[in-house]
C-alpha cells in the first residue's frame, strides 16, 4: 500500500458562518471553517482596513483554530470582518459580518407640533435602533387611561426608522402631550414626549351670564376685575367702561397680565372706587391672530347674595338626601348657605345650616321614608338672605320607602310659583298663643290669691290689736313673735293659729328712729316671699312710731293712730271706727307702689 498526500491551498467549507449576531455590551464569536493541506500557517483578521493583532487586545483575541472572539461589543463593532488564511500552497479570504443589536434611541421629535383647529398634522418620531422592525412604533396620550380610545381617530404609520402619528381635523380636545414609544426587542424601549398645540381663537370664560364684582363706593375701597381666557397663540387684553376704551394711564387703573400655556389672565384693579364714576359695566376683550372674544363684568355695590342655582339631588335614602348646587354672586361679602324644608303633609318649616359655609354639596338627614318634601336653598351674608322665590333654588322630592331600594333620585321642580308670601310657621304660633294663655291664667289666679291673703292679713291684725287693753298699755311685756307661713306650691297664706300678738318687747327700750319718708326709697316691685319662719318685719312698727309718735309710753301699736274716714275712699273700701282697718274687698291694689298701701301692710309687702 502507498499513501498519497495531496497538497492544496486553504478552502472555506460550506458550514462557514458569514453573519454573526451579537447584543451590545455582550460577547461575539466569529467562527472559522477552513480546509487546507498543509494546515494554514496564519489567520489574519482585518476590520475597516485595520489588522487585528494576532497576539490579542483589550477586547479581542484570535483562537488556535482561527476564530475571532470579541467582548464588550458596541454598535461601533458592527460591520464586515475580513479573514485571510495562508499555507505553503496558497491563500484564501472570506468576509464575516458582525451584526450588533442595540436598544432604540430617539433622534428627532418635533416638539411642539402646532396645528390650527380643524387642520391636519403629522407628529414625527425618528429613532436610531438595530434591528429596525415594522411594528416597533407605538403612541399614547398622556393623561388618558385607555390608549385606543384616545387615539382611535388618529392614523399610525412607520417607515424604516421613522414613525408618524397623523391627526385629521384637529380638535381642541386633542391638544396635549403625546408619547412616542419604540421597542425593537432590545431593552429598554425608547420614549419621547411631544406636545400637540392646537391653535384657536380666544375663548373668554363666562362663569355666569353677567359677572358681578361688589365694592363699597366710598372712594376709599378698591376692586379687582378678573378676566380669564384660553387661546393659542398668546392673547392681548383690552378693557372698556360702558363701551368707552379704558385709559390705563390713569393711576386709578392698574392691569396685570399673566400667560401660562394656553391660559391667559388679565387683572384690572380699580383704586378709590367711586359710586358715581365706577359703578358701571366693564367689558374685557381678548384678541389673537385667529379671532377675539369678550365678557362683561358689572361693578356694583355691596348687597345681599344672589340665589344659588342648579339645585339637584345626587343621592337619596329613606332617611336622607344628598344635594348639590352652584353658588350665586355673594354680594361682595362672605356667604353661607341654609336649607329650609317642609313635609308637604304637615305644617311648619325646618332649617339646617350648611357646613362648612363654602360647601356646594350637603346631605340632609332626619327625613322620614315615603314622605314628600319641598326643599329650599338660601344664601345669606351680613346684609341678609337671597329669599326663596327663585325656582332654581328649590326642589320637591319623595323619599323611598323602607322596602324600596334607594335608586335614582326622584325629585322635580315645582310646577308653579307659590302664591303670596309664605305663611307664618304654625308650631311657633301655637306655642306663643299657649304661652300667653298660660301666663294670663297664672296672673288671674295669683291676683285672686293675693287679694285673699291681704284680707286675711288685715283681719288678723285687727283681731290682735283689739285684744289689747288701754289699762296695761305700759305694763305689758310682749314676747317676740314669729311670722309663720303655711307652705303651698301655688300661693302663701298667713297662719293665725298663734294667740300671742306679733309685737316686739318694748320694756326698757329706746328705739332709734328710722329715716323720714323722703329718705326712704321703696322698691318699685316685689318678689315672691319665701315661706320660711321669720320674724315679723320690724320696720313696720318703726313706721308707726315715725308717723305717730306716742307721748311718753309705748302702748299697743295702733292706739296712737288717729283713724278717720278715708277721703277719698277706694272702690269697695269700708271703715271701721274701732281700729281703722281698711278692708280691701275689691279695687286696684298696686303692690308695685308701697306708698299707696296702708302702712299696716306696707312692710310685709316690701
Amino acid at each position: 500500500f502507498y499513501r498519497l498526500n495531496v497538497l492544496y491551498p486553504p478552502e472555506f467549507l460550506g458550514e462557514q458562518v458569514f453573519v454573526v449576531t451579537a447584543v451590545e455590551q455582550g460577547e461575539a464569536l466569529l467562527p472559522v471553517s477552513v480546509s487546507a493541506n498543509p494546515a494554514p500557517e496564519a489567520f489574519n483578521w482585518t476590520f475597516r482596513g485595520y489588522r487585528l493583532s494576532p497576539a490579542g487586545g483589550p477586547r479581542h483575541r484570535i483562537l488556535s483554530g482561527g476564530a475571532l472572539q470579541l467582548w464588550n461589543v458596541t454598535r461601533a463593532d458592527d460591520g464586515l470582518y475580513q479573514l485571510h488564511c495562508q499555507n505553503s500552497e496558497g491563500t484564501a479570504e472570506t468576509l464575516v459580518r458582525l451584526d450588533v443589536h442595540y436598544a432604540p434611541t430617539i433622534r428627532a421629535l418635533q416638539d411642539p407640533t402646532e396645528v390650527n383647529i380643524g387642520g391636519s398634522v403629522d407628529i414625527v418620531c425618528t429613532v436610531d435602533a438595530n434591528p429596525i422592525l415594522p411594528e416597533m412604533f407605538s403612541w399614547e396620550r398622556l393623561g388618558e387611561e385607555e390608549e385606543d380610545q384616545s387615539l382611535e381617530d388618529m392614523e399610525k404609520m412607520s417607515k424604516g426608522a421613522t414613525g408618524r402619528l397623523r391627526i385629521h381635523h384637529a380638535k381642541l380636545a386633542q391638544a396635549g402631550a403625546y408619547q412616542c414609544i419604540v421597542d425593537n426587542g432590545v431593552a429598554p424601549p425608547a420614549r419621547g414626549l411631544v406636545r400637540l398645540v392646537v391653535r384657536f381663537p380666544p375663548q373668554v370664560e363666562h362663569p355666569t351670564p353677567l359677572t358681578k364684582v361688589a365694592a363699597a363706593g366710598d372712594s376709599t375701597s378698591s376692586a379687582t376685575l378678573h378676566c380669564r381666557a384660553r387661546g393659542v397663540p398668546n392673547i392681548v387684553f383690552t378693557w372698556t367702561k360702558n363701551g368707552v376704551p379704558l385709559d390705563l394711564q390713569d393711576p386709578r387703573y392698574t392691569e396685570h397680565t399673566y400667560h401660562q400655556g394656553g391660559v391667559h389672565s388679565s387683572l384690572l384693579t380699580i383704586a378709590n372706587v367711586s359710586a358715581a364714576q365706577d359703578y358701571a359695566l366693564f367689558t374685557c376683550t381678548a384678541t389673537n391672530t385667529l379671532g377675539s372674544d369678550h365678557t362683561n363684568i358689572q361693578l356694583v355695590s355691596i348687597s345681599r347674595p344672589d340665589p344659588p342655582t342648579g339645585l339637584k339631588v345626587v343621592s337619596m335614602t329613606p332617611y336622607s338626601v344628598g344635594l348639590e348646587w352652584k353658588p350665586g354672586f355673594d354680594g361682595g361679602l362672605p356667604q353661607r348657605f341654609q336649607i329650609r324644608y317642609e313635609a308637604l303633609e304637615t305644617s311648619g318649616f325646618l332649617y339646617v345650616d350648611v357646613l362648612p359655609p363654602e360647601a356646594t354639596t350637603f346631605t340632609l338627614t332626619g327625613l322620614q321614608p315615603s314622605t314628600r318634601y319641598r326643599i329650599w336653598l338660601l344664601a345669606s351674608n351680613a346684609l341678609g338672605d337671597s329669599g326663596v322665590t327663585d325656582k332654581g333654588s328649590q326642589i320637591t322630592i319623595t323619599t323611598p320607602g323602607l322596602d324600596q331600594p334607594s335608586g335614582e333620585p326622584d325629585y322635580q321642580l315645582p310646577t308653579e310659583q307659590p302664591e303670596g308670601p309664605p305663611g307664618l310657621p304654625l308650631l311657633p304660633v301655637l306655642f306663643a298663643v299657649g304661652g300667653l294663655l298660660l301666663l294670663s291664667n297664672i296672673s288671674c289666679v295669683g291676683g285672686f290669691l293675693w287679694r285673699r291673703r291681704l284680707r286675711r292679713l288685715a283681719e288678723g291684725i285687727s283681731e290682735k290689736t283689739e285684744a289689747g287693753s288701754e289699762d296695761d298699755r305700759v305694763k305689758n311685756e310682749y314676747e317676740d313673735s314669729q311670722w309663720t307661713g303655711d307652705r303651698d306650691t301655688r300661693s302663701s297664706t298667713v297662719s293665725t293659729m298663734d294667740v300671742e300678738p306679733y309685737y316686739h318687747s318694748m320694756k326698757n327700750f329706746s328705739p332709734q328712729l328710722p329715716p323720714t319718708l323722703e329718705e326712704v326709697s321703696y322698691p318699685q316691685g316685689f318678689t315672691h316671699l319665701e315661706e320660711e319662719d321669720m320674724a315679723f318685719p320690724g320696720h313696720l312698727y318703726d313706721e308707726v312710731e315715725r308717723l305717730y309718735a306716742p307721748t311718753g309710753a309705748w302702748g299697743p301699736l295702733y292706739d296712737e293712730v288717729p283713724m278717720g274716714p278715708c277721703n277719698p275712699c277706694w272702690p269697695g273700701e269700708t271703715y271701721e271706727d274701732s281700729r281703722g282697718i281698711y278692708d280691701r274687698v275689691a279695687g286696684d291694689l298696686d303692690p308695685m307702689e308701697p306708698d299707696s298701701l296702708p302702712f299696716e301692710l306696707r312692710g310685709h309687702l316690701v
